[in-house]
């Protein structure tokens, strides 16, 4: 992708995402087309921030597999980052099922496309564990094929 378009995509998700859309959770190298993060040292720190990030980054050392499982484990059971795009940094045991992938350049697109279909969520009840789930899978719709 070239930088004029990646800038672009910055730009758009600038406008669509709000200061505190963007969460980094664990060891974090810059990159030009990131957005700006806000930075937590744990999923637990983030929770208890009262935050409500829509685009979560995990990155932990690759020696703490199950450590970045039980912390993606977390995120997806609290209510507050349970619809959220989480990707990680490197795969574990739990990511392919609890992440929607590995972070990279083009989760800029399907964070783009997830913010167009979640502002459809506001007409649905997404407060019983069957519409979470059905809202779930509808918003995640892309990285679930």
């Amino acid at each position: 992708m070239s930088e004029q378009s990646s800038q672009s995509k910055l730009s758009s998700l600038s406008v669509v995402g709000a200061d505190n859309d963007f969460a980094w959770i664990g060891s974090y190298k810059e990159k030009k087309w990131h957005p700006d993060f806000n930075f937590y040292h744990s999923a637990h720190e983030l929770i208890e921030s009262a935050q409500n990030p829509e685009l979560i980054i995990l990155s932990l050392d690759i020696e703490e597999v199950e450590e970045l499982d039980a912390q993606l484990h977390e995120l997806r059971k609290n209510d507050s980052t349970a619809l959220s795009q989480i990707y990680v940094t490197h795969e574990s045991r739990l990511s392919p099922y609890l992440a929607n992938g590995i972070w990279k350049e083009e989760c800029l697109k399907a964070f783009a496309n997830y913010k167009e279909r979640k502002r459809y969520l506001k007409l649905v009840d997404v407060e019983t564990v069957k519409n979470k789930l059905i809202a779930y899978l509808w918003l995640n719709e892309a990285t679930i094929r």
